[in-house]
């Protein structure tokens, strides 16, 4: 296993500058298990506003790699991963942390899955919940409740 804590970022996202000092902080609390959080959209006109539709940066703790063994369903850069991975924890008992900061970026654009890799992975994590697939907004909803309701908040002040 690892014994240092990793990042994982979507590749589309800036980390904020200034903010060091706080990864050091998220790093040390990973060592409880998984750290993630949302982004920060800006549109056109400079306009900042919270994604709370997924999540977009993982710290993944030490010696917690083992939790994914197995799943070679699910990688990198796959449509529900910001899910798989809190939903990983969650189902062996183990609480993900949500950091509530500010602490990264993300130009705004249009969805640009595709959307029949978007069924098949959707139905593929629908499957590991016991969780009917009826439709991508209603499974959507399932998974964000299921990780909020399961997760600590946590905000570095």
């Amino acid at each position: 296993g690892e014994t240092t804590p990793y990042l994982l970022i979507n590749s589309d996202i800036s980390i904020e500058a200034g903010k060091g000092l706080w990864w050091d902080l998220i790093a040390a609390r990973s060592t409880e298990g998984l750290v993630l959080g949302h982004r920060i959209d800006i549109d056109d006109n400079k306009t900042r506003e919270i994604y709370s539709g997924g999540f977009d940066w993982f710290m993944v703790g030490p010696n917690f790699d083992h939790l994914f063994s197995g799943r070679r369903h699910f990688a990198i850069c796959y449509p529900w991963l910001d899910y798989c991975l809190p939903l990983t924890y969650i189902l062996k008992q183990i609480t993900p942390t949500i950091c509530t900061n500010e602490l990264c970026t993300h130009k705004k654009h249009d969805a640009q899955w595709n959307e029949e890799s978007y069924g098949f992975f959707g139905k593929m994590l629908s499957k590991e919940l016991g969780v009917a697939y009826y439709s991508k907004g209603q499974f959507t909803k399932i998974c964000l409740d299921t990780i909020n309701q399961g997760s600590h908040k946590w905000s570095i002040s």
